[in-house]
């Protein structure tokens, strides 16, 4: 059948609106995270922002870099203050170790340390042939060794961190100052009715606003549960202990067990096996085992989705799309489950 010069132009604009489409998101890619954690911002700190437009009366620009500048000092401060603190207990510590087992403490703890010396009386009750001290010397070797060789690696991401995080307070200024009209722009596109749009835009909403109340809740009791852990085995630097912990809680996989974690070993490395034991199960259980408790619970409480759903999508997007996945992922299942809700209601035969 012939097809009229109306309908192949009305088809070769399709096609080439897809394939344009398809171009755009693919150059889009590699700023996904910005774009949401851009998002997450502003939905955050949208009230104070709201707040201050009727202040600077509808100033959107001016309500915008205020609220940023003052976002900046909010994370900026904490992270300056709690790092230098952390690099003063470690310096301190270091000079304590030097003071007690001289300029070579770090190969007398891993050589001829308490912990090494029992390996070693095991290995001999066993019979087992193996130099305990030649195989520390030599993973600290090639510790050192990998540390050189990715260091380069380490240095590219640092910058690139530091380039995300200027695009993210770039693109958060543009979407204080002109998200509403773009927000309204893409509900004009969408050839979706309007209730439609609407209810499935307050869930993307309703979704990452429940995401960062979980996230940000959950890694304030983690904080405190850390802090207060390492109050109990008596470590005077317990408050920033708890500080880096909270902080950490944010990191996914490595998580809270990169603050704990060395100090466990460190415990058991000095013949603390009392407080290393203590430490090792209620950092597990506790500090980083409430996490994945208290978290879903939390989000499912905002969300009402079920617990195990949200579970999987958390974990799901994290192994899909790295760290951006723990809010993609239940952004995605949340939009799913409102389609099926719409199509139940107004699209299902009887």
């Amino acid at each position: 059948m012939d097809m009229k010069p109306a309908q192949l132009e009305k088809i070769a604009f399709w096609v080439m609106l897809a394939a344009l489409s398809v171009g755009f998101l693919w150059l889009l890619v590699p700023f996904y995270s910005v774009i949401l954690l851009s998002l997450v911002l502003v939905l955050t700190v949208s009230p104070f922002y709201q707040w201050l437009l009727k202040i600077t009366r509808e100033r959107r620009h001016l309500s915008a870099l205020i609220t940023l500048f003052l976002l900046f000092l909010f994370l900026a401060f904490p992270v300056g203050i709690t790092a230098t603190l952390i690099t003063d207990q470690v310096i301190q510590f270091a000079h304590g170790m030097q003071n007690q087992w001289g300029p070579n403490f770090l190969q007398q703890l891993l050589g001829e340390g308490p912990l090494v010396q029992k390996i070693e009386e095991y290995r001999r009750s066993l019979g087992i042939e193996t130099d305990i001290g030649q195989w520390i010397k030599e993973g600290l070797q090639n510790s050192a060794h990998y540390l050189g060789q990715y260091s380069p690696k380490v240095a590219a991401k640092t910058a690139g961190f530091f380039f995300k995080s200027i695009l993210v307070f770039l693109l958060s200024y543009f979407l204080f100052v002109d998200g509403p009209k773009l927000y309204h722009e893409i509900l004009d596109l969408s050839p979706l009715k309007e209730t439609y749009e609407k209810a499935l835009a307050e869930e993307i909403r309703v979704t990452l606003k429940a995401c960062i109340y979980g996230y940000v809740l959950t890694a304030l009791v983690q904080g405190i549960l850390g802090g207060l852990g390492f109050w109990i085995l008596g470590f005077k630097a317990a408050l920033i202990f708890g500080v880096a912990t909270f902080i950490m809680a944010f990191v996914p996989i490595v998580g809270t067990g990169s603050v704990w974690v060395p100090i466990f070993i460190f415990l058991a490395a000095t013949g603390q096996y009392g407080k290393a034991a203590f430490l090792f199960f209620y950092g597990f259980f506790v500090i980083s085992g409430i996490d994945n408790i208290l978290k879903p619970l939390l989000i499912q409480g905002k969300t009402k989705i079920h617990p195990v759903i949200l579970f999987i999508a958390i974990f799901g997007g994290l192994k899909l799309w790295g760290p951006v996945g723990i809010l993609a992922g239940p952004v995605l299942v949340a939009v799913f489950l409102a389609t099926l809700r719409i199509y139940k209601q107004d699209f299902r035969e009887g």
